[in-house]
């Protein structure tokens, strides 16, 4: 799907391109040619592409030459390099915006840490109390790796009714590996293996 979306991105650049000479920046010429590379464009596609290219900055060789070791074909090298001629009287591209400044934020002092730790301490203990009612489905689908070499089998689906009501949890068990089951207790199907 990923590959499509850039496929047809690339098509609207070459469709927009290909009808009249357009200006582009080098930036953005950089950015086609490497689109170019990562989708394997056909390189006699895309030098004509690049040839009627116009651009707005100058292109130096260096830049040719970082495009050609990412992977541009050799035709598309040659359209650059002529871009390279083309515009050498015009004024370099603005230079790459700066990144942002990492922020480092300070470790707060022991007051504010102990605050920290006793606010977390009292959300933990009092999450249970917060728990609205409800009922829902819980499915388990166990796994065992009886060799030990993290060679993993399916080893049974559980199917259970949990009811959460005044703080207190009721399981049901309704299903083991798809088949109903009339009074099994959850405990015992947690602690032994599902026979299929």
């Amino acid at each position: 799907m990923h590959r499509l979306r850039s496929a047809c991105v690339l098509a609207v650049i070459f469709a927009a391109v290909t009808l009249a000479q357009r200006q582009m920046t080098v930036p953005q010429l950089v950015s086609f040619i490497r689109s170019s590379i990562q989708l394997r464009q056909d390189d006699h596609q895309v030098a004509e592409v690049v040839r009627k290219i116009k651009l707005t900055n100058r292109l130096d060789g260096k830049t040719v030459e970082e495009l050609e070791g990412m992977g541009a074909g050799p035709r598309t090298v040659a359209a650059l390099k002529s871009l390279e001629a083309a515009s050498a009287s015009l004024a370099p591209p603005p230079p790459p915006a700066p990144r942002p400044a990492v922020v480092v934020l300070q470790a707060p002092d022991s007051l504010e840490q102990k605050r920290i730790l006793a606010e977390v301490t009292e959300n933990a203990l009092s999450y249970v109390q917060s728990l609205p009612n409800f009922i829902c489905t819980q499915v388990t689908r166990r796994h065992i790796d009886p060799s030990g070499t993290e060679t993993w089998k399916s080893d049974g689906v559980i199917q259970e009714h949990l009811s959460y009501v005044d703080h207190h949890e009721d399981y049901k068990v309704m299903l083991v590996n798809d088949r109903p089951v009339v009074g099994m207790d959850h405990d015992r199907v947690g602690g032994q293996p599902v026979v299929g």
